[in-house]
């Protein structure tokens, strides 16, 4: 018998809640952080690639989730904190306007396995209540554009949750290789973040400087939904596997270059 949404009362919500948050990503240099929350990036010790290395446009919005039981049995949306709905549910949560965004994607995405739950990832945004609606459009818009896929196998949802909390936090989710997130992007009709550039893991720059000299082709965004599109907020870096991941913002460097400078 495979799992349910009646499955997931009496803490099972919970649990699939934690197993299928997205990890964080980290700044591709270090990142010092001010006694006043204003952080400057470190020149040593950049995170290390290895293979190709994929470029996709980091969209500005609000992460956001699709988890799709075992044989289509069911599907929830989420942001990246919290659970907002689920397949047959008569209120929803209006929150960032994710629901409303996502409720069409969520009844066409399949979850072929028996035994897994499948998470699609997707950012969400162009809504006025997001800091940087204008840089793709005039704010009566929201757009959903797909960045990962992962699979988590059912009994990890029996651990106690702090375990499955450690589990997910040391690498425990699988997921898709990147040219088979396009592929399934494809398939179900999804739109994926841009992808900017593929690059050998050992070429990315290793200095703060050389680093933001690549960003500079990419500073208008690839993902406006109307009007001239603004700036973009910056890249996100990740091997084929998906395993190494590291964010690139343009404000975080021109922070520190800024800061540098004043010095």
């Amino acid at each position: 018998m495979t799992l349910q949404l009646s499955d997931l009362y009496n803490g099972g919500l919970r649990a699939l809640d934690s197993a299928t948050k997205y990890p964080s990503i980290p700044t591709y240099h270090p990142i010092e952080m001010s006694a006043r929350g204003k952080g400057r990036l470190l020149e040593e010790n950049p995170i290390s690639f290895t293979g190709t290395t994929y470029a996709h446009e980091k969209v500005d919005g609000s992460n956001a989730r699709i988890v799709v039981l075992p044989k289509n049995s069911g599907w929830l949306i989420g942001s990246r904190d919290e659970i907002l709905t689920a397949q047959g549910d008569l209120v929803a949560s209006p929150s960032l306007r994710i629901v409303e965004a996502l409720a069409e994607l969520a009844g066409r995405i399949e979850n072929r396995a028996s035994s897994y739950i499948l998470t699609a990832y997707l950012e969400v945004y162009g809504d006025r209540r997001t800091p940087a609606w204008a840089a793709y459009g005039d704010g009566k818009g929201v757009a959903a554009r797909l960045f990962d896929v992962s699979y988590v196998p059912v009994d990890v949802l029996d651990l106690p949750i702090d375990n499955i909390a450690s589990w997910r936090d040391h690498g425990g989710q699988d997921w898709l290789e990147d040219e088979v997130v396009t592929k399934y992007a494809d398939r179900h009709g999804l739109e994926r973040v841009p992808l900017l550039f593929e690059i050998p893991g050992h070429s990315l720059p290793r200095t703060i400087d050389d680093m933001y000299e690549l960003l500079q082709p990419y500073r208008t965004t690839r993902a406006g939904i109307s009007g001239t599109p603004g700036q973009a907020e910056g890249i996100v870096l990740t091997s084929s596997d998906r395993l190494t991941r590291a964010k690139v913002r343009f404000r975080d460097y021109e922070r520190t270059i800024r800061l540098r400078e004043a010095a």
